[in-house]
């Protein structure tokens, strides 16, 4: 089996320890495996989250020609900037 790796920019919308939900320009079948990257601003500076997961729900068309995709994350990994 071949892995499709790329970046695609998102909007996030909601973001937990256990999961987030975001805005996409793609829209991945439910059980995708998945990675997702962002920073968090922290007391003047930024904390860099990465997290992997797998897509539990697609809303296609959410947002314009965006898709709404739900993740539930199985690591979650912080580190500073």
């Amino acid at each position: 089996m071949r892995l499709k790796r790329f970046r695609e920019p998102a909007h996030l919308r909601d973001v937990s320890a256990g999961g987030a939900f975001l805005y996409a320009g793609l829209t991945p079948s439910v059980g995708t495996d998945v990675q997702i990257h962002f920073t968090v601003p922290v007391v003047g500076r930024e904390v860099q989250v990465s997290c992997e997961g797998k897509v539990v729900r697609v809303e296609s068309d959410a947002m314009g020609d965006k898709s709404g995709i739900a993740i539930e994350f199985s690591q979650l990994h912080l580190g500073s900037w």
